[in-house]
């Protein structure tokens, strides 16, 4: 009965959030984005996704994206509305004919039902002018 529930939230309710409307700089220093509305977590595997599309020369394969954005080449933390801190931490890319993300989700699945009011975001790979997202569920 639960795979029913998560598979109507995620045809219904899932959703990405454009959560830097401008470009940024990620590097070694810890950023903070608080974006206008909280994020939900429809399921454990909801996840950061950072677009790094300007920084790879076309066409890249999974292989030569794992090369240059080595998992754990980002790291961060969500801020729960009771100020709780999850980690999370790159793990993989995501591709399109267009786009290619770094996959940013839980260290451990994140928990369903809480509200993320912020997250805090720095790369070992300076990245400049990423756009960052967030996707609220994954099957």
């Amino acid at each position: 009965m639960d795979s029913i529930k998560t598979l109507f939230l995620l045809i219904f309710f899932s959703q990405w959030v454009l959560l830097t409307p401008d470009p940024l700089d990620i590097g070694n220093e810890w950023i903070e984005i608080t974006p206008s509305e909280t994020l939900d977590v429809i399921t454990g595997g909801a996840a950061i996704y950072v677009d790094v599309s300007h920084l790879v020369k076309k066409p890249l394969d999974f292989d030569g994206a794992k090369e240059l954005f080595p998992e754990g080449s980002i790291e961060g933390v969500l801020i729960t509305k009771n100020a709780k801190e999850i980690r999370i931490s790159s793990k993989g890319n995501s591709f399109t004919n267009e786009e290619t993300f770094l996959v940013v989700p839980g260290v451990k699945l994140i928990p369903t039902n809480i509200e993320i009011i912020a997250v805090k975001l720095r790369s070992s790979i300076e990245l400049k002018g990423a756009k960052v997202f967030w996707k609220n569920g994954r099957k």
